[in-house]
This record gives C-alpha cells, sequence and structure tokens, in this order.
C-alpha cells in the first residue's frame, strides 16, 4: 500500500492521518509537507498512525527533527493509534520516550488541548528569563525597569498552575498511564 499523509485541521491542532508505508522513498516528501506546515505557523501536530503499516528508520529520523523542531519552538508532535508492529518498532528503538503516545485520536486530541498551552506557557517564560541572561562577554548592569518587570512576568508565568501541573513522566521502561477519562 503506497504512503498517504491526509492533512486536517482542528482549531491549532494539525493531524495527519497517515497509511500504508513510510519508507526512504517517502520520508523525504513528508518532511517537506511536515516542515510547510510549520511555516505556515503550525506548531501542534498529531500524527494518527491506525493505518500506518510500516514507518522505516528515515521516516523516524523524520519525526525526531520535526519533534525537535516543535519542542524548541514551544510546539508538539504527538503520535497516537500505533498498530501492534509500529508501537513495537518504537519501543526497541527507544523513541517511545522521545514523543508522547496516545492511544485513540480522541485521547490524542484530550492530551494535546491540555499540555500544548503549558508548553508554550513555559516556552513564552523561558524566552524572556534568556533575555535576561548576560552573555559571556558582557558585564552585568545594574537592575533596569524593564529587566524587572520581565523577570516578574517569567515568574509569574512559571508559577501559574497549568505550568506546574504536569503530569509525572512514567518510570524508565513503563508505558505511561492513559490519563482518566472525566464523567
Amino acid at each position: 500500500m503506497p504512503f498517504e499523509a491526509r492533512a486536517e485541521d482542528r482549531g491549532e491542532i494539525r493531524i495527519y492521518a497517515l497509511s500504508g508505508q513510510l519508507a526512504v522513498r517517502e520520508a523525504a516528501e513528508f518532511e517537506r509537507e511536515l516542515t510547510s506546515g510549520l511555516t505556515e505557523g503550525r506548531d501542534v501536530l498529531m500524527l494518527d498512525c491506525r493505518q500506518l503499516e510500516f514507518i522505516s528508520s528515515a521516516g523516524v529520523r523524520v519525526l525526531v527533527m520535526v519533534g525537535k523542531r516543535l519542542a524548541a519552538d514551544g510546539g508538539s508532535l504527538l503520535l497516537c493509534a500505533l498498530n501492534t508492529s509500529v508501537e513495537q518498532m518504537f519501543e526497541v528503538a527507544g523513541f517511545s520516550r522521545l514523543f508522547p503516545i496516545q492511544p485513540t485520536r480522541e485521547d490524542g486530541l484530550r492530551w494535546l488541548v491540555q499540555n500544548s498551552k503549558r508548553s508554550k506557557v513555559a516556552h513564552l517564560a523561558q524566552s524572556l528569563l534568556k533575555k535576561e541572561s548576560p552573555s559571556r562577554h558582557e558585564p552585568r548592569s545594574p537592575a533596569r525597569p524593564e529587566r524587572t518587570e520581565r523577570l516578574a512576568l517569567a515568574v509569574k508565568l512559571l508559577n501559574k498552575k497549568t505550568v506546574l501541573a504536569r503530569p509525572a513522566p512514567a518510570p524508565r521502561g513503563e508505558k505511561p498511564t492513559p490519563p482518566k477519562k472525566s464523567r
């Protein structure tokens, strides 16, 4: 079955429904498609792998590169509905710890809505704090009012309940438990 990636937008989240086999030949084109989505301002991506039969190391490399780029910019990449063979490949290679993986599309959407906002707030606070760090060659100057305001804003952002209430990572070697469904 040939590889196909159908894009669909749900608010701020771009979902790619993957099907077929993501092998070496298809990886470069898929990378271009994901990257074009990033340049359009899409920084929250979900890959629905329900119909993905196979992913090669070249395909995984694309996911790792895009995932790192998104994380550096405060975005998120989530995988959902992995079939058994694709899930085993991610487990054996250790990639299951690089990406959030949810059992269903609905669980994935719920996770992204909850966690992408936290990630963006934390990224904003981090960028505010980076502006405060003097370079190695720059002497420390006395605190200026705008610096004090930036630091206060960063502290306020980091103290928000949404940032501090992150779920604890699963112990190494164990799968994360899916979030409980609210009634």
